[in-house]
């Protein structure tokens, strides 16, 4: 239960710093889509683009 907590958060910021989504866990990517679109605007208002490449990228990862 920690790992998803700490973990995924970790990985979303490392992947927003490095413009990088394909390191971002397929438990992260779940834990990700369960966030409201509302939060992670506010989350990264600086970079509107982020989030919804974050959650196109999960929503693919989810499906393969």
């Amino acid at each position: 239960m920690g790992g998803v907590e700490l973990g995924c958060p970790n990985e979303v910021m490392n992947a927003f710093w490095r413009l990088e989504a394909g390191m971002l866990s397929k438990q992260c990517c779940e834990e990700y889509l369960k966030v409201d679109d509302d939060c992670w605007t506010k989350a990264f208002p600086y970079n509107p683009f982020f989030p919804p490449f974050i959650k196109a990228y999960c929503q693919i990862k989810l499906h393969n």
